[in-house]
């Protein structure tokens, strides 16, 4: 498996969301000197409607991912095909005074599950609920037997799964054990309409967006 976690992070910029962060300052005039420092943008104050410390229901699919000594993490796909995530930190998007590029810095935000504003289309909803019912995930046992072998430093990864009305959460050791097949195929699936809403969510204000992806 692409580690559960890092694949999703990889493709999605779950630090961020499918906000992009404060609109960076203009470019100053000719004439004028560049300043040299850009001042930080203020973090709007979070609110019910866009973070929660409880999960959002309903569910229908949620990774999530807790090692010792680290901050927990995941995300959640809700039935109606909203998307949220879990993070203490937002991206914010800004130009480097000595260079006029465009750079991203992380700003700690209040701690909970975030509103991706973005949400699964018809069809991948549709993809994604089928797959859950027709992949033999729900079959699986609640716990995967420890590697023989042994592992060190591994995470303890949680899926959770609810459809027609029966939920399901299975255990495993990332890092150690073997991730069942019908997960690996799912988390794949999630990856990519996941980062096809987020580039619908781009499109759809004009901003610069990557091609959708074929799931």
């Amino acid at each position: 498996m692409k580690i559960v976690w890092v694949g999703i992070a990889a493709l999605c910029s779950l630090g961020a969301g499918c906000r992009q962060g404060e609109v960076p300052p203009a470019k100053p005039a000719a004439q004028e000197p560049a300043p040299p420092t850009v001042a930080p943008t203020p973090i709007p104050e979070p609110t019910e409607d866009d973070m929660r410390k409880q999960a959002p229901e309903p569910l229908l699919m949620e990774m999530w991912v807790t090692r010792p000594m680290v901050r927990p993490g995941g995300y959640r796909i809700l039935a109606d095909g909203t998307w949220w995530d879990y993070r203490d930190s937002r991206l914010v998007f800004e130009e480097d005074p000595s260079t006029q590029e465009q750079r991203a810095r992380r700003v700690p935000i209040e701690e909970g599950w975030w509103d991706s504003e973005c949400k699964l289309s018809e069809d991948e909803l549709d993809k994604l609920k089928t797959t859950i019912r027709t992949s033999g995930v729900m079959d699986l046992p609640a716990e995967t037997p420890p590697s023989p072998g042994g592992v060190i430093g591994g995470s303890d990864v949680f899926y959770t799964f609810e459809i027609d009305g029966r939920r399901h959460r299975i255990h495993f050791l990332g890092g150690g054990d073997e991730v069942p097949g019908p997960i690996d195929r799912l988390e794949e699936l999630a990856a990519k309409v996941i980062f096809n809403s987020q580039q619908r969510w781009l499109r759809d204000r004009g901003e610069e967006h990557f091609p959708l992806v074929d799931y």
